[in-house]
């Protein structure tokens, strides 16, 4: 009898993982697919022991004697580490789908992550996912920012044109006047980056994408001023929200409403 209910638990663990990630990939169920694994790795604590101390998992409770318990803990260290990693991956992979990420797309993000962290807390109180959830800030001030970024390389762009027109028109096109002249005011121009120079998801990861675009911004339109007497504007707005922007990605925690609102109004 004590065999064939060792064999029913081990089944039940089985189906229970598999149940999870079915849930997991196939209907996108991630926070019921979580509960239903981690019922799983409880069911092969039972699977693994035949005696009874007191011990919560779940809001189930087991009983198991004291010889046991060190091979009880093991495995709850180990569903705990193995939920985790799960976690992790399922947010990840959430959070990169369907890129550039919409209001509605990112409530369901952190609606998924609020969920995945309360399931875990259950089995653990300790339970966190921070990693988790520094990638994802990472993802949400970058799509906050970046339609701002965009607005600026924009106009630096069409400043690096009307810079162009004017070289051709002091020097003459296609035939140049000054050969001379010409070369030089053109190695003037190649020398104003227009683009940032850093990665711009990275300056993102490292909490500056904001920072760094204004700074961008000002050191290259003051130098079309200052070298080609071309001056260059944009939208007041966008300066304004990428300055509130600079100081939203430095918070902690990231006040996720107001983040929302720039990502609605892009």
């Amino acid at each position: 009898m004590k065999g064939i209910s060792r064999v029913i638990y081990f089944l039940i663990g089985i189906a229970l993982i598999l149940a999870g990630f079915w849930l997991w990939f196939s209907e996108k169920q991630y926070a019921t697919g979580l509960a239903a694994v981690g019922l799983g790795f409880l069911a092969f604590i039972f699977y693994r022991s035949d005696d009874f101390k007191s011990i919560k998992a779940f809001g189930m409770e087991a009983v198991f004697w004291k010889n046991k318990r060190k091979e009880i803990e093991k495995l709850l260290a180990l569903m705990r580490t193995h939920l985790k990693i799960v976690a992790k991956e399922i947010l990840s992979s959430k959070t990169k789908m369907g890129r550039w990420g919409s209001v509605a797309k990112w409530n369901e993000r952190w609606q998924l992550y609020d969920s995945l962290l309360t399931e875990g807390k259950k089995l653990n109180k300790k339970y966190e996912l921070d990693h988790s959830k520094e990638e994802m800030e990472s993802y949400f001030l970058f799509d906050a920012i970046m339609p701002r970024q965009e607005k600026i390389q924009q106009a630096l762009n069409e400043g690096q044109g009307r810079i162009q027109a004017k070289i051709n028109e002091e020097f003459g096109s296609p035939t140049i006047k000054d050969i001379e002249g010409h070369n030089v005011k053109m190695s003037d121009l190649r020398s104003i980056h227009l683009k940032q120079s850093e990665d711009l998801f990275q300056l993102a990861k490292r909490r500056c994408l904001a920072k760094k675009t204004l700074e961008h911004w000002k050191n290259t339109s003051h130098k079309m001023m200052l070298r080609f007497k071309v001056e260059v504007t944009v939208d007041k707005k966008v300066i304004e929200e990428l300055e509130r922007l600079s100081v939203l990605e430095t918070s902690n925690p990231i006040d996720r409403d107001l983040v929302m609102k720039f990502i609605e109004d892009r």
